[in-house]
C-alpha cells in the first residue's frame, strides 16, 4: 500500500510524561509519529507538558479531577510539572528526599487503586478532538484503566505499547510481589481488550506472552539513519575514546568504574572514557575520578547526538549486574541501541545475559558482548574492541544492518500508519 494514499488517523496517545526529544519516548513514540498530522494527534500526560511542547495539535493533562477520590488527595500529592531537563529533576530530588518520597509513595498508590473519572473537561477536550484511536502507553493501573475508559466511553479501538516493565519499576523489597500482582492482574484486563498490544524488544514480547496468553509484537526504539555524521578515525597508538550516552539509573553508573579499571588493566595508548549523564551516583562519580582519564559531561540535546558520538572509537552500554535492578532491566531495551547502531561504531555491551539488552544483543550480535561480571573476561574483550580492526569492521556492519532491519524510523512510521488505518476501518 501507498503510505501516501493512507489516511492519517485521529491518534489520542496516553502516557506518564511528555514526549520529548531528551525522553525515552522521544525514542519512540517521538519517532514513530514524527511525520503524523499534527491535527489529528493528541497529547494526553499525567505530568504536564511545556508550552513549547510540538509533538501533538492537542494537549492534556490529567489532573486528580479525572481521577476517582482525586480530590482527596489533591492537597497531598503536589502536582509536578513536568521539567525537560533530567538534571533539575534530580537535583529536586535529592534536595527534598523526604517529601519527593512520600509524594512518590502517594502517587504509586493512586495509581494501584484510582479509576477514571469523566470530567467535565475531559468530555470537552474529548469532544473537541474526537479521536478515533487510542494509543497508550500504561505506567501503572490507572493507566490502563484510563485507555479501556476512554476507549469505552467514545466506542473506539485501543492499543497498548509497553516501553519498561512497570508491573516492578518502582518497587522494591516486600511490597514488589504485592504490588506486581495487583497490577498483573489490571493490566491483564486491559490487554485482553486490546486490538493490538506492542512492547518494546524481544525480551519482554516472550515473556508477556507467556504471563498473559494473548499475542504481542515488537515495536523498537527508532532513529532515522540519513542524520549520522561519519565518525572520526581511530589510532589506537594514538588514543582511543570510549563513550557512554544516557540515563546512569538503575544501577549503571556502578558498571562504568568496571569498564574505567578494564581500561586501566588493558594498557591502551591515551585512553579516555566520555560519561554524558546528569544523574549518575555521587560515589561512583567520584571513583571514577580518580583514574584520570575519566571525564563527565552533561546530556546533549538530541540533535547534537550524532555529532557527539562521531568523535568517540568505542560505544558503551551497561546494566546493572545487581539482581534488584535486573528484576526491572530484564524486560527493557535501552533507548540508545538504536542511536549506536547508526554512528558505525564499535559497540561494547557489559551486562547480565538475563537483561533485555543483552538477550537482544546476544540474538542480533550488533556488539563485542561480556554477559559475566568478570573483571579478566571484561579486560580481554576492552582490548579486542580497540586493537582487532578485522573485528571491529565486521562490528559495525552487523550493527548497521539490524539497525536499518529493526529500528529505521520511516520504515515503523509507514507500519504503524498502515496497521492503525487499518484497524480504523475495520473497527
Amino acid at each position: 500500500m501507498n503510505n501516501n494514499t493512507v489516511p492519517y488517523r485521529r491518534v489520542l496517545t496516553i502516557s506518564n510524561v511528555p514526549v520529548t526529544p531528551y525522553s525515552a519516548q522521544g525514542a519512540s513514540r517521538g519517532s514513530w509519529f514524527k511525520d503524523w498530522d499534527k491535527s489529528a494527534l493528541a497529547m494526553m500526560t499525567f505530568a504536564k507538558a511545556d508550552e513549547s511542547n510540538d509533538f501533538a495539535g492537542y494537549t492534556f493533562h490529567i489532573t486528580m479531577s479525572e481521577r476517582f477520590g482525586g480530590r482527596l488527595l489533591k492537597g497531598l500529592v503536589r502536582p509536578v510539572a513536568f521539567n525537560e531537563n533530567p538534571a533539575q529533576n534530580a537535583q529536586e530530588s535529592k534536595h527534598t528526599p523526604q517529601k519527593y518520597g512520600l509524594t512518590k509513595t502517594l502517587k504509586m498508590l493512586a495509581g494501584l487503586f484510582m479509576y477514571p473519572v469523566y470530567s467535565k473537561r475531559l468530555k470537552i477536550f474529548l469532544n473537541e478532538f474526537c479521536p478515533e484511536i487510542v494509543f497508550s502507553t500504561v505506567a501503572d493501573c490507572y493507566g490502563a484503566r484510563l485507555a479501556r475508559f476512554i476507549a469505552k466511553k467514545r466506542r473506539i479501538p485501543y492499543i497498548i505499547q509497553q516501553e519498561d516493565n512497570w508491573l516492578v519499576a518502582d518497587v522494591k523489597g516486600a511490597l514488589r510481589p504485592i504490588v506486581s500482582g495487583i497490577r498483573k492482574h489490571c493490566l491483564k484486563r486491559t490487554l485482553k481488550g486490546a486490538v493490538k498490544r506492542y512492547v518494546i524488544c524481544p525480551g519482554m514480547k516472550d515473556y508477556f506472552e507467556q504471563i498473559f496468553h494473548v499475542p504481542f509484537e515488537s515495536l523498537f526504539c527508532a532513529d532515522e539513519p540519513s542524520r549520522f555524521v561519519k565518525p572520526d578515525k581511530h589510532d589506537p597508538d594514538k588514543k582511543t575514546i570510549f563513550l557512554y550516552i544516557g540515563n546512569s539509573r538503575p544501577g549503571r553508573s556502578g558498571e562504568y568504574a568496571k569498564i574505567a579499571e578494564a581500561i586501566k588493566q588493558s594498557g591502551i595508548n591515551n585512553p579516555e572514557f566520555r560519561i554524558y549523564s546528569s544523574n549518575a551516583y555521587k560515589e561512583d562519580i567520584e571513583l571514577l575520578e580518580t583514574y584520570g582519564f575519566v571525564k563527565f559531561f552533561d546530556t546533549p540535546h538530541h540533535t547534537q547526538v550524532p555529532k557527539t558520538l562521531s568523535k568517540a572509537h568505542v560505544l558503551v552500554l551497561v546494566e546493572s549486574f545487581d539482581p534488584h535492578d535486573i528484576a526491572y532491566t530484564r524486560l527493557a531495551l535501552s533507548s540508545k541501541v538504536q542511536i549506536y547502531m547508526m554512528a558505525k561504531i564499535p559497540i561494547l555491551v557489559f551486562a547480565s545475559p538475563k537483561t533485555g539488552l543483552m538477550d537482544y544483543a546476544l540474538k542480533t550480535g550488533f556488539g563485542l558482548t561480556v554477559t559475566e561480571d568478570s573483571p579478566h573476561m571484561l579486560n580481554q574483550a576492552v582490548g579486542r574492541i580497540v586493537n582487532d580492526k578485522n573485528m571491529r569492521d565486521k562490528l559495525v556492519k552487523r550493527a548497521y544492518d539490524i539497525a536499518m532491519k529493526n529500528h529505521s524510523a520511516s520504515d515503523i512510521r509507514q507500519h504503524l500508519k498502515e496497521t492503525i488505518n487499518l484497524i480504523c476501518e475495520e473497527y
